[in-house]
């Protein structure tokens, strides 16, 4: 058995930490750093974030392809991260079903970090945006057919969201609960507060 075929045997359709793959390769007593890039290099690990992979199994390899969607790809790399998130903005709406656009850029707002420019996952773009923990609320979930959750915020969080990051937003073209999503707002500084004021 040679050693990606071990690797494979031990690990097949996991998300693996860098930690996680140098201990099992470690464990063989295999050269960790050559093996990864070799298995990079061949497909069998995607990368999902910096140090987080999937470890594709033999029938995937074979048909070049991924039994997981760049979503659950994004929410099990989330998971093991152990970062909070949701899909927000536009995003969201088209969870909610409530735009026909198509958006090339997915919205991610999470609890742990920015990033500057949009990073891709098994071919799809993916841009993070950090909130704070206590604007995380009103969160939407939908699990998918491999049983992975998705989450997304309700429209009263959604337009709440827009204004309070500063996207173009026009409030009278949703329907919305107002009393709730004026009691949400408070959660939000006194721009957002001020911005609802003019607009309703």
């Amino acid at each position: 058995m040679n050693k990606i075929d071990t690797i494979l045997r031990e690990a097949k359709g996991k998300i693996l930490t860098r930690k996680d793959f140098d201990s099992l390769a470690t464990k063989y007593k295999f050269d960790k750093d050559t093996l990864r890039k070799v298995m990079l290099n061949k497909g069998y690990l995607i990368t999902i974030f910096r140090g987080v992979y999937y470890l594709k199994d033999y029938e995937e390899k074979k048909l070049n392809s991924l039994k997981y969607s760049p979503y659950e790809l994004l929410a099990l790399g989330l998971e093991k991260k152990n970062v909070k998130w949701y899909f927000g903005l536009n995003t969201a709406l088209k969870f909610l079903g409530l735009t026909h656009e198509v958006f090339p850029i997915n919205i991610v707002i999470n609890d742990k970090f920015n990033r500057i420019k949009p990073m891709k996952i098994a071919g799809s773009s993916f841009f993070f945006i950090k909130l704070k923990p206590s604007l995380f609320f009103d969160i939407d979930k939908v699990n998918t057919g491999n049983n992975i959750s998705l989450y997304y915020s309700n429209i009263e969080k959604t337009l709440l969201d827009m204004l309070y990051l500063k996207k173009d937003v026009n409030l009278k073209e949703y329907k919305f609960n107002k009393s709730l999503f004026l009691k949400e707002s408070n959660k939000y500084n006194r721009i957002v507060k001020k911005k609802i004021k003019e607009m309703l």
